[in-house]
């Protein structure tokens, strides 16, 4: 392998973050172009998204940017309100809560140490208008954000939402799956076994390719039986962290040679200094001739310098 220059670590460092770049770009547009569209149309997820836009909107937890479209919290202004009408008049909370129950469990009313000071009395139109004590304002503050929050959560943590969220994160889960398994497929299997040396789009950038171990250019059948076995080693094998060994593999190794490049039989190459021979006799061949020229230039220098030492 004379003629071969084994790629640096950098530039295949490079040509990797190029092709996640890509991939990342074209599947998560995809998904929001298209595939977002078609779970919704096709396969429920508009009427879930639906079913848990108005539970949420019934819980009086959230409320909808009418700008947008978009579900957002209350403002902290409103936080009380919030809280008491999810736990008392909602019937969401996995523990529904009557007015007394939550005055003496949410805001602690029976307790010394409640930040409310309830010898005032409370409005029933606006029961949730509890008056703070004295000097306990920054602490009552901070009391309804954690309690807002845990509201929040407590929301979640229903079976209302849970049998409606759950099969939405199943269907955008699944959705994602095949967006990038698709795109997986064009850019690691399909353009490799048609590009120049088996070269993905970050190698081709990067002026890389892949030859045989043997340092020869690979056949045509070899090319996508490369790009399979990339596949599987790094992205199927990702559970089994086949990545990342391949990396240290690559990284240990004089040659540079991955965990595919192992198992495929092939280099990694800069294919701007390399020069690529389809096999061995066509090498012998260029050798040769290499040898004709180096000798007929031999000749012609030595002929010119007895000519000079002639003409002296």
């Amino acid at each position: 392998m004379k003629y071969i220059k084994p790629a640096k670590l950098g530039r295949r460092v490079v040509a990797l973050l190029f092709n996640l770049l890509i991939l990342f770009t074209f599947a998560e547009g995809t998904f929001a172009l298209a595939t977002v569209p078609i779970l919704g149309k096709h396969f429920g997820a508009e009427q879930l998204t639906r079913d848990i836009t108005r539970l949420q909107l019934d819980s009086h937890l959230l409320v909808i940017n009418n700008h947008t479209h978009s579900i957002n919290a209350r403002p902290e202004e409103e936080y009380p309100e919030a809280i008491y009408r999810y736990y008392v008049e909602s019937d969401l909370a996995t523990k529904p809560y009557s007015i007394d129950q939550y005055y003496d469990e949410i805001l602690l009313r029976k307790s010394a140490d409640t930040l409310f000071d309830f010898s005032t009395p409370v409005m029933t139109s606006t029961p949730w208008e509890v008056k703070v004590k004295q000097g306990k304002e920054a602490d009552a503050k901070n009391f309804y954000k954690k309690a807002y929050q845990a509201a929040i959560n407590d929301l979640e943590a229903t079976t209302a939402f849970i049998n409606l969220a759950k099969p939405l994160g199943d269907l955008q889960a699944q959705g994602h799956l095949i967006t990038y398994a698709i795109f997986i497929f064009i850019f690691f299997l399909i353009i490799p076994s048609f590009t120049p040396h088996g070269a993905t789009l970050g190698h081709l950038v990067m002026r890389l390719g892949f030859v045989t171990m043997y340092g020869f250019k690979m056949a045509k059948a070899h090319k996508p039986y490369r790009a399979v076995t990339s596949v599987l080693i790094n992205f199927v094998g990702l559970f089994l962290l086949l990545p990342i060994i391949s990396v240290v593999i690559l990284t240990v190794r004089k040659d540079g040679r991955s965990l595919t490049d192992l198992a495929a039989g092939t280099l990694c190459v800069d294919t701007k200094e390399s020069v690529i021979f389809n096999n061995i006799y066509e090498m012998e061949d260029f050798d040769a001739k290499r040898a004709v020229q180096g000798a007929t230039i031999k000749k012609w220098r030595a002929d010119v310098l007895k000519d000079e030492e002639e003409g002296d």
